[in-house]
């Protein structure tokens, strides 16, 4: 029954990739942006609207506990060299609230002050055409939390968090992402990169994170994304070693 049920869907999936005639989806970690007027929704993944074909806005998935948003622009392209400006905003207050409290679920102890906040992130990115359907990107940003109270806030020692909310226990932190994307097939583009995060609240704080993703491109409007996440770190508990697969679905309108 399973081998059957496996058959089933790899006929559907061939029969799908063979109709297709489609535009590759946009990547995150580039300076290339979602097509003028097309939607780019993600289950996990920042959602992407292109407002022309060199301007594009961002909205986090999970906007009613995190809620963050982004604009970015190209402002320079010459033969294979592109280059963009992104700024994004967030409010990571609501999220950090959500993990006070008892039991094993609440990552920070009851009557933790978690003061109100903003996260600004500008970011610059480059992005290299290597061949068709092939580019390398870098992004370099940093990362400030305007707060109205500098009590100390408890440390968030938990995995692939505590590098993602860093500034709220400095005045500035910066990261560093360098990602390939390359289109195997029509349908097929395979992902790899590496995030680098400074970790101020540890002495000598850091976090590295590699990962890989595949992506099946079935349509014009839909696709499928595999991958994985590494964490390589040194939290307030020391160093860690985490692992983190993912599963998304991506539509295109």
């Amino acid at each position: 029954m399973i081998e059957r049920a496996f058959a089933v869907l790899c006929l559907c999936l061939c029969a799908a990739t063979a109709r297709a005639d489609m535009t590759p989806f946009a990547h995150d970690q580039s300076a290339h942006s979602v097509p003028e007027g097309r939607l780019q929704l993600s289950l996990f993944q920042m959602s992407r609207y292109g407002l022309t074909d060199n301007i594009e806005l961002a909205a986090q998935p999970f906007m009613f506990i995190f809620p963050r948003i982004e604009a970015k622009a190209r402002f320079h392209s010459q033969s294979s060299y592109h280059f963009a400006a992104r700024v994004a905003v967030a409010y990571p207050t609501w999220f950090m609230r959500t993990l006070v409290g008892k039991g094993a679920l609440a990552l920070l102890p009851e009557g933790t002050h978690v003061p109100q906040a903003l996260m600004l992130e500008p970011d610059l990115i480059a992005t290299l055409d290597l061949a068709p359907g092939h580019e390398l990107s870098a992004t370099l940003g940093i990362s400030v939390a305007p707060r109205a109270s500098w009590r100390d806030v408890p440390q968030l020692d938990f995995p692939f968090l505590y590098a993602r909310v860093a500034s709220l226990w400095t005045f500035a932190t910066y990261h560093l992402h360098v990602a390939y994307h390359g289109r195997l097939t029509e349908h097929w583009t395979l992902s790899a990169g590496v995030r680098d995060y400074l970790l101020p609240a540890t002495a000598g704080g850091f976090s590295i994170e590699p990962w890989l993703a595949l992506r099946l491109q079935l349509s014009a409007s839909f696709g499928i994304e595999a991958g994985t996440m590494i964490e390589l770190t040194r939290y307030p508990a020391g160093r860690q070693f985490h692992c983190l697969p993912y599963l998304d679905l991506i539509v295109m309108f």
